[in-house]
């Protein structure tokens, strides 16, 4: 009989046997017409009278997402009305934080932690819907950005908690600056443990009129890098535990926009190895004037925008400056990516 990785359950983490858990069925999906308003499917229920899930295989739910350089999913849309429509699921997936490590159980919107990049443009109407396939309710804020109080996504505040098998929708005009946002769950209940278990992902502000997959104007280069420190999964950049995580190609003389949010709960003071680069936003807002250095110090829930200029060739670690949080031991690990610059000639 084998064993399935670690599952979060009340304030304790135990090993769930699947045989033993009785853990056959998969929330159904539904389909949702009208704004704001959830509409539900019957879904499977044990004995207990909770919904029974399953935990998905890894890459579940990312099909049809491209995949960027930075390892981050990309959501398309389709047109709708005026509407630019977004599908997220919300879901147990097993998930790796590096290649042949042992899987881990992730609550994670379309299969990948963090989701998929949501990607707008200024002044777009959009709308998202949302389909719980959790054993539990959830919702979703729109972190940073300016929406009407009945879409901020607060569970039992601004809207009901989206119950499993439900779908809901979100309809807002994106009405702030081009900038770095995300989006995670915000249920009454178990918002800790939701978030916990990687239910977070980018929401990027582009200048109006930039293509879905053209970089920032006036750059060559545009990466999101999402910081967590999650008991789940250690320290990591997009999911990710160095060596695991991405590097970031980059020719010399290239000017490279990197959008830097940190979801976890700790400060992460992020240094640049060989270079220094300018601070420009925060929030999602300009700065007055940019700000040079060669460290960030990023506090919980806030974004940043970063511009770097790349000025000679190299592969240039870009790392959280406390230990603890780039090694395991002797091996560095964690909280580390890099910029691997090639010359131009």
């Amino acid at each position: 009989m084998g064993k399935c990785p670690k599952r979060y359950t009340g304030w304790k983490w135990v090993v769930v046997v699947l045989a033993a858990a009785g853990l056959t069925g998969t929330v159904a999906g539904c389909s949702d017409s009208t704004a704001n308003a959830p509409q539900t499917t019957t879904a499977p229920v044990s004995a207990t009278g909770q919904t029974k899930t399953a935990i998905a295989p890894l890459g579940t739910g990312s099909q049809g997402e491209p995949k960027q350089a930075d390892g981050l999913r990309l959501l398309p849309y389709t047109m709708k009305d005026g509407y630019k429509v977004f599908h997220l699921t919300i879901q147990p997936v097993y998930w790796q934080t590096q290649p042949g490590s042992k899987p881990v159980e992730a609550w994670a919107f379309n299969g990948t932690v963090p989701g998929p990049e949501i990607k707008v443009n200024q002044g777009d109407k959009v709308r998202i819907q949302v389909t719980n396939k959790l054993p539990e309710a959830t919702s979703v804020h729109w972190h940073g950005l300016d929406v009407p109080f009945a879409q901020d996504g607060v569970g039992g505040l601004s809207q009901p908690d989206i119950q499993p098998g439900q779908t809901w929708t979100y309809t807002f005009t994106v009405n702030v600056p081009p900038g770095a946002y995300m989006y995670h769950s915000h249920p009454m209940n178990d918002m800790m443990k939701e978030e916990t278990m990687g239910a977070f992902g980018p929401f990027i502000v582009e200048p109006k009129g930039t293509g879905w997959q053209q970089v920032h104007p006036g750059y060559q280069r545009e990466y999101t890098l999402m910081l967590n420190d999650s008991s789940q999964f250690g320290y990591t950049i997009n999911g990710l535990s160095y060596p695991a995580t991405p590097a970031l190609p980059a020719k010399v003389g290239d000017k490279v926009l990197v959008h830097l949010i940190n979801i976890g709960d700790m400060n992460h003071p992020m240094h640049m190895h060989g270079m220094h680069f300018q601070e420009i936003g925060q929030d999602g807002y300009p700065l007055p004037a940019p700000i040079t250095m060669d460290t960030i110090d990023t506090a919980p829930g806030t974004t940043y925008d970063l511009s770097f200029q790349m000025n000679q060739p190299g592969k240039w670690l870009f790392h959280c400056h406390i230990l603890p949080h780039v090694t395991s031991g002797t091996d560095m690990s964690g909280m580390i990516t890099l910029f691997d610059v090639s010359d131009n000639s």
